[in-house]
């Protein structure tokens, strides 16, 4: 046990040395014991809570400094047999798949390791999986083994309009074809980049994962993910164009006719406690209103327009009061509901005063009342 963990202690050295521009969370295990005491007992194992935590901080560390959480304990899986099956199991717990090349691998060294332990695919260790529906899509038969899945986030930032319905229902339909327990151990489901968020998406939802307790839906991502100051006004009007990133007035004629819709469809999602609707509430042409009179060497964002500020925000603060408390009624269980918002109350912090933030929370207490949130 002491030599194998000096050869990884060694390697581990000489591994820093060669990549130390990559900066990759390390880890170091020293086991002391008395000589008598590893006679008596040769099959003395470091406790396994200990390995637990060290692993998982050892990936959490990866995941903060954008670093793959496998090269994080690649060396510390290669100790012995008894670190591999937890340094795996952690590492599988969260998964963040970056490529349909990686969803392959990650497949076959999730098989192989089962088939040494336990005869099924270490796949069934995934419990968060984080991916893109473009190939998620394409290898959707391996869906199957995810059987304990509980947290899906899925972006659709190679999807467009014409596409995302369809994408959405086959990886759905085959999620609750092959792998039938996802109906109810999801509990948390977020869907990003959507070109839109509509009755027939928050249906097929609410149908399919009934245990839902938290949910995230965001149309406005593909507006959001840009800074106004590092894109041109011709191409910032185009992307506007490609989303439906403010529903009302063209989907919905108020906010009101959009609450009551939105709180029917997701009604059968009797355990949800928190949900975000990543659309704005304020009119559509609030953009293109703020281009047209926004000065070429004053690029701001409507929020902090005076004038947008003046002519919209009153409009869109009883919105977002009304449609969040309609929606509310319809779900007894939630507890928070957020929305984009260009107008939400203002915080400060300690290094940057005044920032401008576009997530918009309101709180619903136990009496019905539904509370907006003051700072988030």
């Amino acid at each position: 046990m002491l030599r194998t963990l000096s050869r990884t202690r060694s390697q581990t050295q000489t591994t820093s040395r060669r990549n130390s521009a990559r900066h990759h969370p390390s880890i170091l295990i020293t086991a002391v014991g008395s000589p008598t005491h590893r006679q008596r007992n040769p099959t003395l194992r470091f406790p396994p809570e200990i390995l637990d935590r060290i692993v998982d901080l050892a990936i959490l560390s990866a995941f903060a400094q954008a670093v793959d959480p496998f090269a994080s304990i690649s060396s510390f899986s290669l100790a012995s047999t008894h670190f591999r099956r937890i340094s795996l199991r952690r590492y599988l717990l969260r998964v963040n798949l970056r490529s349909r090349k990686h969803f392959i691998w990650l497949f076959e060294m999730a098989r192989k390791h089962g088939i040494r332990n336990h005869g099924q695919c270490g796949l069934v260790d995934i419990r968060s999986l984080s991916t893109s529906a473009g190939f998620i899509t394409s290898e959707a038969p391996k869906l199957s083994y995810l059987v304990n899945l509980l947290d899906l986030d899925i972006s659709f930032a190679t999807e467009g309009p014409t596409t995302q319905h369809t994408c959405i229902s086959i990886i759905f339909k085959k999620l609750l074809t092959l792998s039938p327990n996802c109906s109810s151990s999801l509990t948390k489901l977020s869907l990003t980049f959507l070109s839109r968020l509509d009755i027939s998406l928050l249906r097929l939802i609410s149908s399919s994962f009934p245990l839902l307790s938290h949910l995230h839906l965001s149309a406005a991502d593909n507006v959001d993910d840009y800074d106004v100051k590092d894109i041109c006004w011709c191409c910032f009007e185009e992307l506007l164009s490609c989303s439906y990133y403010s529903p009302i007035p063209h989907m919905f004629s108020d906010a009101r006719d959009l609450a009551t819709a939105y709180g029917q469809a997701l009604q059968p999602l009797a355990h949800l406690k928190q949900i975000h609707l990543g659309i704005y509430l304020s009119n559509e042409e609030l953009w293109w209103n703020h281009i047209s009179c926004c000065k070429a060497d004053s690029i701001i964002e409507p929020g902090e327009c005076k004038k947008c500020r003046e002519v919209y925000s009153p409009t869109t603060l009883v919105r977002e009061q009304t449609a969040s408390t309609l929606i509310a009624a319809k779900l007894p269980s939630l507890k928070v509901i957020s929305w984009n918002s260009y107008f939400k109350i203002r915080k400060e912090t300690k290094t940057v005063r005044d920032i401008y933030s576009r997530r918009l929370h309101f709180d619903i207490r136990e009496d019905g009342a539904v509370i907006r949130r003051r700072s988030d």
